[in-house]
Order: C-alpha cells, then sequence, then structure tokens
C-alpha cells in the first residue's frame, strides 16, 4: 500500500506564527522547541522526510505532531505536566 502524500502545517494567523516562535527559541523543554520548529517548517513546505531528517524522529512522530497541531493549535504541542519521581 503507497503512503499518503505529504501532510504539511498550515500556520493561520500571524499570532499563532508568533506563539510557534516563542515556544521554539524560549521553551524550557527540548521536545517543545522542537516539535515548534517542525510546525514551522511544515509549513514552509519542507518535506515530513526533509524534518524527520533533520531531527532524528520518525515519520509516525512528525504526522502526529502536524495533526495534533491542527486540532489543538499550539498548545497541543505541549508535553503534558509529569509527576517528577522521588
Amino acid at each position: 500500500m503507497a503512503r499518503p502524500a505529504s501532510v504539511f502545517a498550515n500556520i493561520d494567523t500571524e499570532t499563532q506564527r508568533e506563539e510557534l516562535v516563542a515556544l521554539w527559541k524560549e521553551h524550557s523543554n527540548h521536545y517543545t522547541r522542537m516539535r515548534a520548529h517542525a510546525i514551522i517548517l511544515s509549513d514552509a513546505r519542507y518535506e515530513i522526510e526533509q524534518i524527520v531528517e533533520i531531527f532524528g524522529v520518525n515519520r509516525d512522530s512528525m504526522r502526529d505532531w502536524v495533526k495534533r497541531f491542527h486540532q489543538g493549535g499550539v498548545d497541543a504541542l505541549l508535553d503534558d505536566d509529569r509527576p517528577r519521581g522521588p
């Protein structure tokens, strides 16, 4: 079965773009910064394969990030709070 055509993130507003850039450049969590940057690159029409190569993640993760962004916006890229160990 053939893989579906490339999926790209679409940043709808300048405010949303500014929020993504702030996450990318300022957030304390490395993975949140990475997801925000990946969405910005996807909006710039970098193919999923290119982004996967840049960040060293698998294709399914990248497709999930785009899906999360489309469904929940910038906030969907944030990690859930995780309780700290002892």
